[in-house]
Formats: C-alpha cells, sequence, structure tokens
C-alpha cells in the first residue's frame, strides 16, 4: 500500500505543479487538474463507481480540456 501512495502523491505533485516539483508560486498550481481531481473524487464517493471509470473518465476529461480546449 505505500510503494501505491507513494506513487499516488508523486503523481498528484506532477499534476498539481508540474515536472519542477512544489513551489509557493501560485501561477505554477494546475488549477484544471485540481478541478478534474475534485469533480472524480465527489464523483467516486457519491456514486460509489469503479475507480477504473474514474481514472479513464478523468483521462478523458484532461485530453478534452488540455488539447482541444487548450487549456495548459
Amino acid at each position: 500500500m505505500a510503494l501505491i501512495g507513494s506513487a499516488a502523491i508523486s503523481i498528484l505533485i506532477i499534476a498539481v505543479w508540474g515536472e519542477s516539483g512544489i513551489t509557493a508560486k501560485p501561477a505554477d498550481i494546475n488549477l484544471s487538474a485540481i478541478g478534474i481531481f475534485l469533480v472524480s473524487l465527489f464523483i467516486l464517493k457519491k456514486w460509489k463507481l469503479d475507480p477504473l471509470f474514474i481514472m479513464f473518465g478523468s483521462g478523458i476529461a484532461g485530453l478534452i480540456l488540455y488539447l482541444w480546449i487548450g487549456v495548459s
């Protein structure tokens, strides 16, 4: 479990702050990644869906936000 938790924290840090790691500058925070995370967490807790569906949906949402709309 510790390895999975460590991997999850590493992915979260890269998704929110980028490759440079945690910084104190608010401009470095990726708000779209935080939004996708919060919506996914809400859906997971409210409807208790399979986490694989949540991960797939988060990937699709990220793909739409980053490629189609152009959010960086």
